[in-house]
């Protein structure tokens, strides 16, 4: 499976998407027919069409309905608080070399943001 980049223009894109999208609660019903049913402001159940046969419909249904507008929203600030911490551990993993010394405690700034960065999978 190839994932798509998480850019901050892709980031911008799905935030866009969520626009007038229908505000939750959003429920799967797999016993009933093979959707999601999304329920809208008036109180008004709409059934979005997830797949022909019964285990893939009930599985899209499942996951359309956790991906209501709000869930999605703070997934993307998340996205975004993580991305500024990358850039901020990047900044100082790449500018400052720097030794920190208390008795016999040493720690070199610069060697503990890459490997925080390298941890969680980032290139510095």
């Amino acid at each position: 499976m190839t994932m798509t980049a998480l850019t901050p223009e892709r980031i911008d894109e799905i935030e866009r998407g969520c626009e007038g999208v229908t505000a939750g609660p959003w429920h799967a019903e797999p016993k009933v027919g093979r959707g999601a049913w999304i329920k809208g402001a008036a109180e008004e159940w709409t059934a979005v069409a997830c797949g022909f046969d019964g285990t893939s419909a009930a599985a899209n249904a499942a996951h359309i309905a956790r991906c209501d507008p709000d869930t999605i929203r703070a997934l993307i600030a998340a996205a975004r608080a993580n991305a500024k911490l990358v850039e901020a551990l990047t900044d100082i993993a790449n500018t400052f070399d720097h030794t920190w010394r208390r008795g016999s405690l040493e720690l070199r700034i610069g060697d503990q943001a890459r490997a925080a960065l390298e941890a969680a999978g980032v290139k510095p």
